[in-house]
């Protein structure tokens, strides 16, 4: 399992990462060597080997193969006999760490790439509520402001532009900024993604919701929200508002007409 490093890419690495097995670092135990097994219950000791980061933080260590955990042991120069190898039901393995409280780190140290998992996605990813779309929403209509190409958030436009390309539903996107009485309580400002598709896709543009939010970044926050595309006077609207960031090549573009 190749860790994405786009983000456009989280949603099916999500999907393959909740089926089949999972593999974890066990404290070395003789008896365990010959394929041992173990049983955890409700009020057993936590079973996963935990690493502390340089910043304090406690995180478990999780991989999508045994080779890719005896990879990890290579690279960190683990010394012999200080490990063993456990594997379990992806789900089980992603709930346990998720209720515990603790972030996972796929394939730590491996050429595939690795990712942090928060422990509120790992609960997600366990009981599935992650992958069930939201279903249709409105889009609510405020008062936005209209930015300057140089003033977009380069890297919430960047993750959604590397999406939405790879997709032909989306026909043009925009980028506003969101008035004060908007803004995140943290003082971070907030931005309005809105999105003309065609046709409309709900679960596709939960992908991408999915996309956007498992690692968003930092110091901002953003809203989604799709233009209908039956509303001609809301897309001429917003044509003349502003330049979409996004315009599919063979988009017929109505400010030609």
């Amino acid at each position: 399992m190749a860790v994405q490093r786009s983000q456009a890419g989280a949603p099916e690495l999500y999907r393959q990462l909740t089926t089949g097995e999972l593999c974890f670092l066990l404290p070395y135990h003789p008896e365990m060597v010959e394929g041992g097994r173990m049983s955890v219950q409700n009020g057993s000791p936590f079973p996963f080997c935990v690493q502390t980061e340089p910043d304090g933080n406690e995180v478990v260590p999780i991989f999508s193969s045994g080779a890719r955990l005896d990879e990890s042991l290579r690279a960190g120069d683990a010394p012999p006999n200080k490990f063993l190898c456990g594997t379990m039901p992806a789900v089980q393995v992603l709930e346990l760490i998720g209720k515990c409280g603790f972030p996972a780190v796929l394939n730590r140290g491996c050429a595939t790439g690795e990712i942090t998992l928060p422990p509120d996605l790992l609960c997600d990813l366990a009981d599935g509520s992650i992958f069930q779309p939201a279903g249709s929403r409105e889009t609510k209509r405020a008062a936005v402001t209209t930015l300057n190409p140089a003033d977009y958030p380069t890297d919430l436009v960047h993750r959604t532009f590397e999406f939405i390309r790879h997709h032909r539903a989306f026909r043009a996107a925009w980028v506003f900024l969101l008035p004060n009485d908007a803004v995140a309580s943290a003082g971070a400002p907030k931005y309005q993604l809105l999105f003309l598709m065609a046709p409309p896709d709900e679960a596709l543009f939960h992908d991408l919701n999915l996309a956007l939010h498992c690692s968003p970044p930092k110091g901002l926050a953003f809203d989604l929200g799709v233009v209908d595309e039956t509303d001609k006077v809301q897309v001429m609207t917003l044509f003349a508002k502003a330049q979409p960031f996004y315009l599919a090549q063979d988009f017929d573009d109505p400010r030609g007409k």
